[in-house]
């Protein structure tokens, strides 16, 4: 058995609620302070203002101070607003890298430049106000957040039945069945082409891209927290905390590959030779391949019937799966016949229909699978009701 992702129980919520909480903590740690100083910033004050000290402090000297061991950049300034004398030493929105050279050639000692000065404490100031890709870091821990409470208020406001469990069928009804493949022809045929798959390799492209466009960000900073020995305890956290983006990254970036590499697959056609099936029947069922068939090792196809039990356990709601009967159609490695050809299906005259209910389901399924050498399986099919 295996259990069916309409779990609507603890496992579900936990998932959820790990999601909100750990993103929701990870951006009030690391990102909300520069987040909304780079919001409230656009409303301060751009003020005259001098470098009184730019330096790069050596290891020594930082450690004596509390700071990392790389060492770190010391730019401090002053400036006067509203005939007040002030001083500061914040640059941008993030601590300077230890290593970032640049900012002390952009603001030498001595030098006079621009500061931005918040009006309501004019103690708070800082030399750079503007966007970088670094606060984009921000989106991973937010969308995480996001999508965990996404996730607890859909399981909060899905439609329940008298007992209090969750209706899967209201929900069915609400959302519309979802659209087959399937066609009826003159002469009382029934057929099914298998998809072209270019949606989901779309679908997988945009999003690893999506994905890989915000977490890149996360592994530059990580990359440079490293490049000057063992980071402090900032740099160790962002790494940990980089670790499972990059493999999920990794995942979806197997998963474009694959979804591209079936794109090249051949597609397939069935045919059946009546558009009802019930009990006992026997019907024809032809299939034909389009594009390099001959790729094609060994074809099998086949009737499977599963039942779908919905229950109890504890406080959570398992929806699992069990396959109960299962009728070969055709299994060859005959070249032509993999192209095209047919044979006979009889459907158990002793087996259960098609079958729907609240807790339980009775699901028949045509299988197609297309075995290809060190290549992504042809493995399609389609829901075939069977009537009594």
């Amino acid at each position: 058995m295996e259990e069916d992702t309409r779990n609507t129980g603890c496992l579900g919520v936990a998932v959820f609620a790990v999601l909100l909480v750990a993103g929701a903590a990870a951006f009030w740690q690391f990102f909300y302070e520069p987040v909304s100083l780079f919001i409230d910033a656009r409303r301060w004050e751009k003020t005259p203002c001098v470098i009184i000290v730019s330096r790069f402090e050596p290891p020594a000297t930082a450690a004596v101070r509390g700071e990392a061991p790389r060492g770190r950049i010391d730019i401090r300034y002053r400036y006067v607003f509203r005939g007040q004398h002030y001083r500061s030493s914040r640059i941008w929105f993030f601590k300077p890298r230890a290593d970032d050279r640049d900012l002390l050639r952009r603001y030498p000692e001595g030098s006079s430049t621009w500061c931005y000065v918040n009006p309501r404490d004019p103690k708070e100031a800082l030399l750079d106000r503007s966007f970088k890709p670094q606060l984009l870091i921000a989106l991973v821990p937010l969308a995480m957040a996001l999508i965990g409470l996404a996730g607890l208020l859909a399981r909060m406001l899905r439609p329940r039945d008298a007992d209090g469990q969750f209706d899967w069928q209201s929900r069915r009804r609400l959302q519309g069945a979802a659209p087959q493949r399937l066609r009826a022809v003159p002469g009382e045929q029934l057929v099914w082409r298998s998809p072209r798959g270019i949606g989901r390799f779309a679908f997988s492209v945009i999003f690893a891209g999506i994905w890989w466009s915000v977490v890149s960000f996360l592994v530059r900073e990580v990359i440079r927290s490293w490049q000057g020995g063992v980071p402090d305890c900032h740099g160790l956290l962002l790494t940990v905390f980089a670790i499972p983006f990059v493999l999920a990254g990794v995942v979806l970036i197997g998963y474009v590959l694959v979804s591209f590499l079936k794109l090249f697959n051949p597609r397939v056609e069935v045919r059946l030779s009546a558009n009802r099936v019930r009990l006992g029947d026997t019907v024809d069922v032809s299939w034909r391949f389009a594009g390099n068939a001959g790729r094609i090792e060994r074809l099998e196809i086949w009737l499977e019937g599963s039942e779908q039990a919905t229950y109890a356990r504890g406080t959570s709601r398992i929806t699992e799966s069990e396959v109960f009967r299962k009728v070969n159609v055709a299994s060859t490695a005959f070249a032509p016949e993999i192209r095209q050809g047919s044979a006979r299906l009889t459907v158990p005259a002793d087996a259960v229909p098609t079958f729907t209910a609240p807790n339980n389901r009775i699901v028949w399924e045509l299988k197609i699978r297309g075995s290809i050498p060190r290549w992504p399986d042809v493995d399609v099919g389609f829901e075939l009701t069977v009537l009594p």
